[in-house]
């Protein structure tokens, strides 16, 4: 175990041979005082002694636990793994205010909370005025009542791992037990992206979400594929798979293993250019930067009952245009390069025509002939 300072010196603080797992490792950091649980063992920083102190039994005043966080210089916990007033995998500790003390008192600060649903509790993690607790098949809130905690169960569902939820006090995302991507906001709003069919494959493998607050994204990885999700909520296949982030003052680092395929490739959303007919896209214009090969193609169907079928890739000329006659009534562009880091779309012009007047009607039937522009 390391620190690191702003100049990226190491120190080493410990080494623990024994008991080595692979298992997420969950953080309460107050600064000077840290804790940090993986579910088979406990470190934290013993501000006495100064120094860090490695268990793998509890003492009087704490239990050994799955997971924790800070709440407001409170330690809130869950899946309690050794004897504590009946607790166990689907229960919630709490310590007194400013103390690593979870013995429940006379003052009714610290606590202990036995959830009503099957399934252990894999992440606690602080949203809004609350604690979000992240169970295999639930998730509840805790919230702030009088000197002690209430609870609200938000969903019926959970999540699919101890490291598959990530966010701040204003929005977390997370990967459901399904391989849903969903995000739930500070309000307790919670939204599915329709992006399971991406993560369901990976259910099978350890997923990592982490968040990137300078940019407001997430990237969801797996151990064979990583994505990011934009503050704009478009989902991108990514070439790093990140297991960690940090923020510094010269900006935001990580930890991840690379693919060497750096390659781009993506698809707009559905274009019916306002009409149910059938459209024919005659060529694309592209205002392109790139020291690369570059090709194109439409996605098309020609009934909402029908999957999209792809069209072979067209080579982009070096004039930025692509002749490819693609008809449907729902079409895609797609768009692939080598190398993302080395193109720029400025723009993009379609050439169509309808071939399929039928459903054309009033002043779109005069301002739309054979061989408009959109």
């Amino acid at each position: 175990m390391y620190s690191i300072d702003a100049d990226w010196n190491l120190e080493h603080l410990l080494t623990w041979i024994q008991s080595y797992t692979d298992e997420h490792w969950h953080i309460a950091d107050y600064g000077t005082f840290a804790v940090l649980v993986n579910k088979i063992k406990m470190i934290y920083f013993d501000v006495a002694s100064g120094m860090w102190v490695r268990r793998l039994e509890p003492e009087s005043h704490y239990p050994m636990l799955g997971t924790i966080c800070n709440f407001h210089g409170q330690l809130v916990g869950g899946n309690v793994l050794s004897d504590w007033y009946g607790c166990g995998e689907n229960s919630v500790v709490w310590s007194e205010i400013g103390s690593f003390n979870f013995t429940p008192g006379k003052g009714n600060v610290a606590g202990f909370k036995f959830l009503p649903a099957e399934g252990e509790v894999l992440v606690v993690k602080q949203l809004g005025k609350g604690v979000v607790i992240y169970g295999s098949n639930y998730i509840y809130y805790m919230f702030p009542a009088e000197q002690t905690f209430g609870f609200q169960a938000i969903a019926n569902y959970g999540i699919c791992g101890r490291s598959a939820v990530a966010g701040d006090e204003h929005k977390h995302c997370f990967i459901d037990y399904s391989g849903k991507l969903r995000v739930i906001t500070a309000e307790l709003e919670i939204q599915d992206l329709q992006c399971r069919r991406y993560f369901y494959p990976l259910l099978d493998e350890v997923i990592t979400v982490s968040y990137d607050p300078t940019e407001s994204r997430f990237f969801i990885c797996g151990e064979t594929t990583g994505y990011v999700l934009t503050s704009d909520g478009f989902l991108a296949e990514h070439y790093q798979r990140i297991t960690s982030i940090g923020q510094t003052d010269e900006g935001v680092v990580g930890v991840a293993k690379e693919s060497d395929d750096k390659s781009a490739y993506f698809v707009t959303e559905i274009l019916d250019f306002h009409s149910r007919g059938k459209k024919t896209i005659q060529a694309l214009d592209f205002g392109l930067e790139a020291d690369q090969e570059c090709k194109t193609g439409v996605w098309w169907k020609n009934s909402f009952k029908d999957a999209f079928s792809p069209s072979p890739l067209t080579t982009v000329n070096n004039e930025g245009v692509a002749h490819l006659p693609v008809s449907g009534s729902d079409l895609k562009i797609a768009f692939h390069a080598s190398d993302y880091e080395d193109i720029s779309i400025n723009s993009l012009r379609i050439r169509f025509k309808i071939t399929d007047k039928r459903y054309i009607r009033s002043e779109y039937a005069s301002s739309v002939t054979a061989g408009s522009n959109r």
